[in-house]
């Protein structure tokens, strides 16, 4: 009521506005072990497992190794086929490969040794252990030595 009378009698009023975000139950305290538990059955089951995570949410690159045996199971046909196996045994059998579009391109890396990622990978730990290697022995390594190091080794 005292703010309208002051609206109407057309004094200069300072308005200053507040806001903030209330978290339901939030307190800066420790939470409880029952408060602890409830939320963790709230949570999402399938991020709690890292393995589960990388498979059903295709966050996985995959290996040289794995690769490898796909392309074998591929080309291990039956003696009456012509094709080689059909996708459905492939996917039952390999089920992180989400599409058959994936096999030429698993040969191609196959041929080539590694995709491109995996030989960046590769070097890097060559270099870093070639790196660590100089820094024991107390040798000054310089950029162009690394730099070096990286083209004998690729």
């Amino acid at each position: 009521a005292d703010t309208v009378k002051l609206m109407v009698s057309g004094q200069k009023v300072d308005y200053d506005e507040e806001t903030t975000i209330d978290f339901a139950g939030f307190t800066d305290e420790e939470d409880s072990e029952e408060e602890e538990q409830h939320e963790d059955e709230e949570m999402d089951e399938d991020w709690t497992n890292k393995e589960l995570v990388l498979e059903k949410y295709d966050l996985k690159s995959f290996s040289e190794d794995f690769m490898r045996q796909v392309i074998d199971f591929v080309d291990q046909a039956g003696p009456g086929s012509k094709h080689g196996r059909s996708w459905k045994a492939i996917h039952h059998r390999f089920r992180t490969i989400p599409n058959r579009h994936y096999i030429p391109h698993f040969r191609k890396y196959l041929e080539h040794h590694g995709t491109k990622r995996q030989k960046t990978q590769n070097l890097d730990e060559l270099l870093y252990k070639k790196l660590i290697d100089a820094r024991e022995k107390s040798l000054a390594v310089h950029d162009l030595d690394i730099q070096r190091w990286g083209l004998r080794i690729a």
